[in-house]
This record gives C-alpha cells, sequence and structure tokens, in this order.
C-alpha cells in the first residue's frame, strides 16, 4: 500500500502531496502580490479597469512562479516504487 501522502501506486513515479501544493501556493502568493502592485499603479483609471489589469497580472504571475516551481521540484531524481 502506497504512503498516504503520496499520490502514485505502483509502477509510477514517487510524487508527493507538495510537488503540487507548494508551486500553487508559491504561485497564489506572487500572484496576489503582482495583481496589488499593478493595481496600486492604475490607480487613477476606472475600477473595472483597476479589476481587469488585477486579474491579468494575478493570472500571469501565478502561471509564470508556479510553472517554475514546479518544473525545479521536478528536477529532482524520482525512483520506481
Amino acid at each position: 500500500m502506497p504512503h498516504p501522502r503520496r499520490l502514485s501506486g505502483p509502477m509510477m513515479c514517487d510524487v508527493s502531496v507538495w510537488d503540487f501544493a507548494l508551486p500553487v501556493m508559491l504561485g497564489s502568493l506572487a500572484g496576489a502580490g503582482a495583481g496589488t502592485v499593478a493595481r496600486r499603479f492604475m490607480r487613477d483609471e476606472r475600477p473595472k479597469t483597476q479589476a481587469a489589469i488585477f486579474t491579468i497580472t494575478h493570472a500571469a504571475a501565478f502561471w509564470l512562479v508556479g510553472g517554475l516551481v514546479f518544473v525545479l521540484r521536478q528536477r529532482r531524481a524520482h525512483h520506481s516504487a
């Protein structure tokens, strides 16, 4: 029986929950921070424009930071069970 915190089964790579949770957490924090900074730069614009720039910046930062963290975490050696 696999370890309860492992997502893999027999004949699969050993992947932990943190291989997904850490990139999501860091990507979310980076996205919220980047979105807030972008909204402050656009403070003279209409509220809908501010909301749009926050959403776009948040999504871009989330995917860039989260994706990079995910890729870097996958560089470590995985061993088959």
